[in-house]
């Protein structure tokens, strides 16, 4: 489901799984955050419970008010919809603040230069997302030891720890799949209906998927996972896939 999925997702964990009552979103002050909230205060699994959202601008230099005025000191959970740049801030200020909600955010927070700077802020944060995040320690994802052992006869070491290059490596196996059932003319047209019949497996997703998937065009399964981070900055699964959006 990619961003879409993973910020739904964000509030269906927090809802679904943890049965949250009163969620606080700490949202990034700009329309695709505002169109998220709106596609979460519609989730089913949103009615009856309390939400309220409070959006933080990109040019806050402190984020102490905000977090204030939100009433996340009195959540159940916390939703972090904030842009990269804003996560260090964000995190150290829940922690000056003694926040004792559950903090769940999107893998926007947990790219391996904002953990360089400051892993230890984003212990027990929650990240949801869709695909397998490079993240999580050897041996806890053969797919992942896969990629790790693979991706440098093709490219830099130093991405090991994108979700960008782990992302594409997978739709490069997926594309692989797909073309060595085509036929040999692989016309435009043949890569057209290949595409569209492909089913899975997908590297690092879900073994099964359709497309286009019933919430989103071009999402091709809207089921999400959810990992926790530790004071190093590594990652392991507490959720496996559920279906946020139902």
């Amino acid at each position: 489901g990619g961003n879409a999925g993973g910020t739904a997702g964000t509030a269906g964990f927090a809802a679904k799984i943890l049965d949250a009552q009163d969620i606080v979103v700490l949202g990034a002050d700009n329309d695709a955050t505002r169109a998220a909230v709106q596609t979460i205060e519609a989730l089913p699994a949103m009615q009856g419970r309390n939400l309220s959202t409070t959006y933080i601008s990109d040019s806050a230099t402190d984020v102490t008010a905000d977090i204030q005025a939100s009433g996340a000191a009195d959540a159940d959970a916390v939703l972090a919809l904030v842009n990269a740049p804003q996560c260090v801030q964000v995190a150290q200020t829940l922690k000056d603040l003694e926040v004792g909600a559950t903090i769940i955010s999107t893998a926007t927070c947990a790219v391996p230069a904002t953990l360089a700077e400051a892993a230890e802020l984003f212990e027990g944060w929650h990240v949801v997302g869709s695909g397998l995040p490079p993240l999580l320690a050897e041996g806890a994802s053969a797919e992942l030891d896969y990629f790790r052992e693979t991706f440098p006869k093709y490219g830099p070491e130093e991405k090991l720890q994108s979700f960008l290059a782990l992302g594409g490596f997978g739709a490069a196996l997926a594309v692989w799949d797909i073309g060595n059932d085509l036929p040999d003319t692989l016309s435009r047209a043949d890569w057209a209906e290949g595409l569209a019949g492909f089913t899975g497996p997908y590297f690092g997703g879900k073994n099964e998927i359709s497309c286009p998937g019933p919430h989103f065009p071009a999402v091709c399964n809207n089921e999400v996972r959810v990992f926790r981070l530790d004071d190093k900055g590594v990652m392991t699964q507490v959720q496996g896939f559920f279906d946020a959006l139902s």
